[in-house]
């Protein structure tokens, strides 16, 4: 990338520098990837260049893959504990908040935290320890062991419903869980729940 402040310069310099690559290093210029143009909609290696001077930010490919592997990591049927769950969030989260530390935009990693894709990865984390518990004991010692009432713990146990619409209930939400239960990552700008 070579930043010009007029298109005739960048006309000019385009030129000098296709001659420089095939005359003097011999190299192929691929044309369906050099182009002339502003700043604006600019993407590259996952950053998008917006506005006037090209405000550096995080692309939207970028931001909607962080949201799918998310739900990748914790869709309730994968077979692994929460602990290999945790972990992988855990080194996908730092990895790409490192990466993209250069979001010149506050408002991109605080957006996250309210993000309904990784909020509702909350009600996955939930749906995943249901679908771990498996038998109704286990799950009525359990979500009692958490705080709630003998009464509201043995009616989600009993439940036939399947752990998708149980995680969904708003009583189940607020189960006041301990750290392990919903953990937190922390970055740059704030928090990335898990």
């Amino acid at each position: 990338m070579i930043f010009t402040k007029t298109e005739a310069a960048a006309q000019r310099v385009y030129g000098s520098i296709e001659r420089f690559l095939t005359e003097r290093l011999k190299l192929s210029v691929n044309h369906d990837k050099s182009s002339i143009r502003k700043t604006n909609g600019l993407e590259y290696v996952g950053y998008e260049f917006r506005g006037y001077g090209g405000q550096i930010r995080v692309s939207k490919k970028k931001l909607l893959a962080l949201k799918k592997r998310v739900c990748e990591i914790f869709r309730r049927n994968r077979g692994v504990s929460m602990k290999s769950r945790y972990a992988a969030f855990r080194v996908y989260a730092r990895v790409w908040l490192g990466y993209f530390a250069l979001d010149q935009v506050k408002t991109t990693f605080a957006s996250l935290d309210k993000c309904p894709k990784l909020i509702k990865s909350g009600r996955r984390v939930r749906a995943c320890y249901w679908k771990q518990w498996r038998k109704s004991k286990t799950r009525l010692k359990n979500l009692m062991s958490l705080g709630v009432s003998y009464r509201v713990a043995r009616g989600f146990a009993m439940s036939g419903k399947g752990p998708r619409c149980l995680a969904d209930r708003a009583s189940f939400r607020d189960v006041r869980c301990p750290a392990s239960f919903i953990q937190r990552v922390p970055s740059r700008r704030g928090l990335v729940y898990s």
